[in-house]
């Protein structure tokens, strides 16, 4: 038999519950701390005909959940008296909820109490509806799980770099930007780094608050030009590494400003990966205008060639030349690592400036640019067993 319990209005405060045509006034105890799940849940739930209505317990204060991917889950618990036999469980989400993210799961008790199904009806759109069944008459507690539509999170950083000492102070910040109708207090925020922190949700506003400020972080500068990874433009890189008794860094804008003589000033502006606690990040902090650089392949000749059966090419290698030039218009003499990357079976060659093969499809040379003067890179790269 299936059984029904119907709520038919839902607002703050009250909720209006009507079984065999007899009003019944439940209280909701403390409103603004469900002020999510009131705003975005309609719940009827079907019960014995002649059960004794009991009053409904507030939803749990919701929990935010904020994934490295960036999505964000709410998280909140129900408890309700369920009948023997099949009872039906319909949900409306109002706005801000994204319906296809929205799920049940059944908390307490662990056996027992399964979910047959979850189904639409052509009587009532714009609801979603699960069957339950239960063996007998017992208390149940339901975690619903669904991603809002009117919520962001996002983290940002500034890091204040100490030329002077090798040394920068990194400042980690979260706005949470709500775009829904009603306020919401006490949301409680977990964030992926392990960061948690309780935030109050007006209608309309974007909220920012202080996450970390960690001092004292070691890092190397360097001047890179690596066209594949940042263009055709030498970039000043600030390496350092993500302390290892901290907090993972979340995806996010970083702003880089450094300290030098007592006069601090903007250096420039990248993104963070997701980057776990102890890892090694390289972020472009600025360009360099004062170094230029051109050149590129010179020359491309196949060697060692090898045909097939019927005279077509079958396996090569390449030998291919460069040069680069180098220009310094700066105020000083700089060092500027120059990195190439090559696929598959390869190898420099007859190089003029010393190299370093840092993984499997990297090269790197060290360049020594005097001020005002031009440098010259000259290699060459054999590529091995190439097919067409």
């Amino acid at each position: 038999m299936l059984h029904t319990r119907q709520v038919d209005t839902l607002k703050w405060g009250k909720i209006a519950c009507t079984i065999q045509g007899h009003p019944e006034r439940l209280s909701i105890v403390n409103p603004n701390r469900v002020g999510l799940a009131l705003s975005c849940l309609l719940l009827t739930v079907t019960a014995a005909m002649g059960l004794e209505v009991c009053s409904l317990p507030p939803l749990s204060p919701p929990d935010l959940v904020v994934m490295p991917s960036g999505k964000i889950y709410f998280y909140q618990k129900a408890e309700l008296e369920l009948a023997a036999g099949e009872t039906e469980l319909a949900l409306a989400a109002a706005d801000g909820l994204d319906e296809q993210s929205l799920r049940l799961r059944i908390v307490e008790p662990t056996a027992g109490v399964s979910i047959i199904e979850r189904y639409r009806r052509p009587d009532a759109p714009g609801k979603l509806f699960w069957k339950l069944r239960c063996p007998q008459k017992q208390a149940a507690v339901l975690q619903f799980r669904y991603c809002p539509n009117n919520l962001t999170i996002n983290v940002s950083y500034e890091a204040q770099l100490r030329p002077d000492e090798s040394l920068m102070g990194l400042r980690g910040r979260v706005t949470t930007k709500y775009t829904g109708q009603t306020e919401m207090k006490s949301v409680s925020v977990r964030l992926p780094s392990g960061d948690s922190f309780v935030t109050t949700l007006t209608p309309a506003t974007s909220v920012r608050q202080d996450l970390f400020d960690i001092n004292e972080i070691s890092y190397a500068a360097c001047y890179v030009y690596d066209e594949k990874t940042y263009g055709k433009q030498v970039m000043y890189v600030v390496e350092f590494a993500v302390p290892p008794d901290s907090r993972s860094l979340l995806a996010g804008p970083i702003s880089f400003y450094s300290t030098e003589a007592g006069i601090g000033k903007m250096l420039g502006a990248t993104s963070v990966p997701y980057s776990p606690a102890g890892s090694l990040i390289e972020l472009p902090a600025h360009t360099l205008p004062d170094i230029s650089v051109s050149g590129g392949m010179t020359a491309s000749e196949q060697q060692s060639v090898k045909v097939d059966v019927y005279k077509k090419l079958a396996l090569y290698n390449l030998r291919e030349e460069y040069e680069y030039a180098f220009f310094n218009r700066g105020p000083r003499e700089a060092e500027l690592t120059f990195r190439a990357h090559y696929e598959g079976d390869w190898q420099v060659q007859n190089s003029s400036i010393e190299h370093e093969r840092i993984d499997a499809d990297t090269v790197q040379f060290s360049v020594s640019l005097p001020r005002g003067q031009e440098v010259t890179l000259n290699y060459t790269v054999l590529k091995k067993n190439l097919v067409p």
